[in-house]
């Protein structure tokens, strides 16, 4: 299994309701569209949208390659 953000919710980037609500980030980074499979490379390529809040991730708006077998980048 792999995860688009690392850490979610992990930093407060300002208050809401009066400053009585913690608004945290990152979020976001979903998997738009289709998995593409390279079976000979045992690769799966996902494209990722935008970060739903800030800070924004390295893995928002990216294509990402990954190991089928293990879920680990390539």
């Amino acid at each position: 299994m792999y995860n688009t953000i690392e850490n979610p919710g992990s930093v407060v980037t300002g208050t809401r309701w009066r400053g009585l609500i913690d608004q945290r980030g990152p979020s976001g980074a979903p998997v738009w569209g289709s998995v593409s499979v390279d079976d000979a490379r045992g690769s799966a390529y996902v494209g990722t949208g935008q970060n739903y809040s800030h800070p924004t991730s390295g893995t928002s708006d990216a294509i990402i390659s990954l190991n089928y077998r293990t879920g680990e980048p390539n």
